[in-house]
Formats: C-alpha cells, structure tokens, sequence
C-alpha cells in the first residue's frame, strides 16, 4: 500500500463500519473480520515501509477506533479488546500530528475521540474525584484538538467549531459555546441545533 492510496482503505473501513452485521449469520461476521484483519496488516505494512508519512498512522488509527466493542456494539470484534485498545488509537493519531503537525484531520480525530473518551460513563461532579478530573483532562484535550484544527483553517473548520461548542457546554462555559455556534452558523452549518439557538438566547448570547 502506498500512502497516495491510503484513502481506498478509509473507504473499505468505512463501508464496513456502516454496513450490519447479522450476528445470527457466523459467515457476515467472519468476512468483515477477515476484511479488517486485511485493513489492520496493510497499514502496518505501510507504516513499516514509509514511517515518516502521517497518514498510515491517522488511517490504522481510525480502523482501531471503528473496531473497539466500545464504538461497535454489534459482538463482532470483541476479540480485538486483547489487541487494540483506545490508547492505540490515540498514540496512532498523536503520532500522525507528531510527523505532519498541519494534519488537521488528525487533530479532528483526536479531538472526537477525547470527547467520546470523557463523555462515556457516569461520574460524580467533583473536581476531587480520580474520575471527574479524567473526564475532565479528557474535555480540555478536545477543546485544545478542536482549536488546533481550526487555526488550520480545514474545510471542517464548521464541524470543529460544532465540536468545540459541544465541548465548552459539557465545561460549563455557555458564552463561548454560543459564540462557536454563532460562528458555525455564518459559516452555512446546515446542522445548527434549533434548540441550541433559543439555549443561547434564552441565556442572553
């Protein structure tokens, strides 16, 4: 695999990632396994052949995350919790902005994935509790990825600013959640939260 076709494999992850799964049906399951196996080996291949390049590290990144039984509900790739973790996938992306640190798509990875990180689970809202002060590591983590790939100026500057706004909401910071949705909008956000705009408005942003 060369890094130029490294978009094929992010569209073969993605086809499987949207595609059911019968659980009742061994032989699905075990297709879309091997197809991964094949996605995971690949990408290796390439990291080994061409470790400087970022996107080898941001696409085997993404298949980890896909595939983790927290992100896939179906039992398919349960086995894979002995062999990848979350962990995994972040070092991949954090490898990725480490070689091409202008790699805003990197940056939107990691954010997504430190706010899916703290915002699983119930914790007590307590800044003393071992387990808030994790999810809260995790949210200031996003909040710094989401601006990051927003002084890139990506083409997802309106999804990153989306991001971000979810983000300040969960910290408690209302003001600036309600500047990034209003910067959102005039960006042509077509999935601007009706009920996030009287949010704000009743609030007085």
């Amino acid at each position: 695999i060369e890094p130029k076709n490294v978009e094929a494999y992010d569209c073969k992850r993605k086809g499987l990632e949207w595609s059911s799964v019968d659980n009742d049906k061994p032989n699905d399951c075990e297709q879309k396994t091997k197809v991964f196996n094949v996605i995971i080996s690949d990408l290796n291949m390439m990291i080994i052949k061409y470790p400087k390049n970022s996107e080898g590290y941001l696409s085997r990144g993404k298949a980890i995350e896909s595939y983790l039984p927290e992100h896939d509900s179906n039992s398919c790739f349960a086995n894979y919790k002995k062999n990848y973790s979350i962990e995994d996938a972040l070092n991949d992306y954090s490898k990725a902005i480490n070689l091409d640190s202008q790699n805003d798509r990197a940056y939107r990875q990691r954010a997504w994935l430190h706010y899916a990180i703290a915002s699983r689970g119930h914790y007590k809202f307590s800044l003393f509790h071992s387990a808030w002060k994790k999810k809260l590591s995790s949210y200031q983590s996003a909040l710094s990825d989401f601006t990051k790939t927003i002084e890139l100026e990506s083409s997802y500057s309106t999804e990153s600013y989306d991001g971000r706004r979810m983000v300040k909401e969960k910290l408690g910071d209302f003001e600036g959640a309600c500047a990034d949705y209003r910067k959102a909008t005039l960006k042509g956000d077509m999935y601007a939260s009706e009920e996030t705009d009287r949010e704000c408005k009743s609030r007085g942003y």
